[in-house]
């Protein structure tokens, strides 16, 4: 497979590389049989690139670099998946996008007091976001059943992408129904 260029942001990887450190002490530890290749700028962004057959990178929304708060809030949402990285899937489950949605808002530290509030209340309320409100509302419910559900589902099978419902029941204690929601594959967003 021919390798593609990507003009590498310095500063948005090194972000990344502080966030992906903080998502691997809240979720567990990351794929190592995949290295992360920093984040560029990419149209359609944000999501995760596969330059090649083991590298990884998050590819921005082009402008987002300059700004304080949504480049942390894009970084932390793509570097959860950065723990284990799908190539060729691109709709992930809800288990890992509930993850994303969280980490995008509690993860970073924001320069502006009330950028959480603000980024919870655009997904709670706009209509282009209703995946996401449904992934973190899911998320939500798995906590209240078992808390730090992902890091110990994580620590029993590390790839999201491998759990199953029967599994998520077995090893935390979910419902049926939730297990069923999280192993759910949608389309957050139109690409």
């Amino acid at each position: 497979m021919p390798q593609l260029n990507f003009k590498r942001l310095p500063r948005a990887s090194d972000i990344a590389e502080h966030l992906l450190t903080k998502a691997e002490r809240a979720f567990g530890p990351r794929d190592t049989d995949w290295t992360f290749g920093g984040v560029t700028e990419w149209p359609g962004g944000p999501l995760v690139l596969y330059p090649d057959d083991k590298e990884a990178m998050i590819g921005i929304s082009p402008g987002v670099d300059a700004d304080e708060c949504r480049l942390p809030f894009q970084l932390a949402h793509e570097v959860v998946h950065l723990l284990s990285p799908h190539r060729g899937q691109y709709d992930a489950m809800m288990i890992e996008e509930g993850a994303a949605v969280w980490f995008s808002i509690y993860g970073p530290e924001f320069p502006i007091a009330d950028y959480k509030g603000r980024a919870l209340d655009y997904i709670r309320t706009h209509a282009d976001t209703q995946n996401y409100r449904c992934a973190l509302d899911l998320h939500t419910n798995l906590d209240a059943v078992y808390p730090d559900s992902i890091r110990a589902l994580r620590a029993a099978r590390p790839r999201f992408y491998e759990m199953t419902p029967e599994f998520i029941v077995e090893t935390v204690g979910a419902s049926k129904e939730l297990a069923d929601q999280l192993c759910e594959r949608v389309t957050m967003r139109p690409r």
